[in-house]
């Protein structure tokens, strides 16, 4: 009898302490790192190999931050557009105003959204064409990790990718 509810309590508590990981890290994610740009886009300090790529792959959770496009395009993992193609956030960290730049193909356009670590959208974007857009610290906690997820879409081909940032005093 002892024995029954003592795997009774094991089972139990396996199955409250994997609930409640799984309900805690719903919806948050972990940011960490920026790749540091100086006013004019050109990196200064450190570099986070995770920021501004094309071959990003998301959890559930975050793919479902964008809508889904009604095309045949196809993700394509593990490749990148030409080296002509570049996203970057700059000043990263920023004081007052942060830009993001989006060299793209004339045949490619982009969904953006910006988040918090617990994945609530800040600001979006979908099916934009130019090649600029900034934000202003106002509407941003300083000191805070902030990231900005794309996908960019050419012909047959859809890329992800992210870029974390802050705004700084």
């Amino acid at each position: 009898m002892k024995l029954k509810i003592l795997l009774l309590s094991i089972l139990i508590t396996c199955i409250c302490v994997c609930c409640s990981k799984e309900n805690g890290q719903k919806g948050i994610i972990t940011i960490e790192g920026i790749t540091e740009c100086n006013n004019v886009g050109e990196i200064i300090g450190n570099i986070d190999t995770t920021d501004w790529r094309f071959t990003d792959t998301w959890s559930s959770t975050e793919q479902k931050l964008f809508r889904i496009h009604n095309s045949n395009n196809t993700v394509t993992e593990g490749t990148r557009p030409d080296s002509s193609v570049v996203i970057l956030g700059y000043p990263n960290p920023a004081t007052t105003l942060m830009f993001f730049t989006f060299h793209l193909n004339p045949n490619m356009y982009y969904d953006a959204r910006i988040v918090d670590n617990k994945l609530n959208i800040k600001l979006q974007f979908d099916s934009v064409k130019y090649s600029y857009f900034d934000i202003k610290d106002s509407a941003y906690l300083k000191n805070e990790l902030y990231r900005l997820y794309y996908k960019v879409y050419s012909e047959n081909k859809v890329y992800r990718g992210h870029g974390d940032f802050k705004f700084i005093n």
